[in-house]
């Protein structure tokens, strides 16, 4: 099946193909409209991350952590 595939496929490549400058131009331009409307779509979900990411706050994290109020680790030896 494969085999026959494959035959098929170069068979029909070694056709020569004949399109009209018209049909050319109509395929450019939905090419071109295609790539832009999917590069718009890209960069607002880009920038929806970019945003989500801005949102993060040190100081409020850093509070959060709270290493001061931590009493467990009076036995621990620290080394330097």
């Amino acid at each position: 099946m494969f085999k026959e595939f494959t035959e098929n496929a170069v068979a029909k490549a070694k056709e020569d193909v004949v399109l009209t400058n018209g049909v050319l131009v109509l395929i450019a331009l939905v090419s071109f409209i295609t790539g832009l409307v999917i590069g718009i779509l890209c960069a607002s979900g880009a920038k929806s991350k970019k945003n989500k990411k801005l949102s993060f706050n040190a100081d409020d994290y850093v509070r959060d952590l709270n290493f001061d109020d931590d009493e467990d680790d009076d036995d621990y030896e620290y080394s330097f």
